[in-house]
């Protein structure tokens, strides 16, 4: 199956396998959660089963083989765990 995605400018693209566990490939959908050469790069469509696009075009230097972090620390950024739970409204404040 093929999945079109119309964006308003040219922009380039790297594809990115992610373990296929249902909490990971959640957390992979979430805009903005990779991090590639320490900046975050936004999602392009959705998820295909273990793989994602992510759109590098504000990010110059990328290129083949690049680390694509998913969740940890990556130059001077980071997501984390309470990241992600945050974004998938699973964390809850017990007062």
């Amino acid at each position: 199956m093929v999945t079109a995605c119309a964006t308003p400018r040219l922009i380039g693209v790297a594809s990115r396998c992610c373990p296929s566990a249902t909490a990971t490939a959640s957390a992979c959908a979430q805009p903005r959660l990779r991090l590639i050469h320490g900046r975050r790069a936004p999602l392009v469509g959705g998820v295909a089963m273990d793989a994602l696009i992510v759109d590098v075009t504000e990010i110059p230097e990328a290129q083949l083989a690049d680390e694509a972090v998913l969740m940890g620390r990556q130059g001077e950024d980071e997501i984390s765990v309470h990241d992600i739970a945050r974004l998938k409204n699973s964390v809850r404040t017990m007062c």
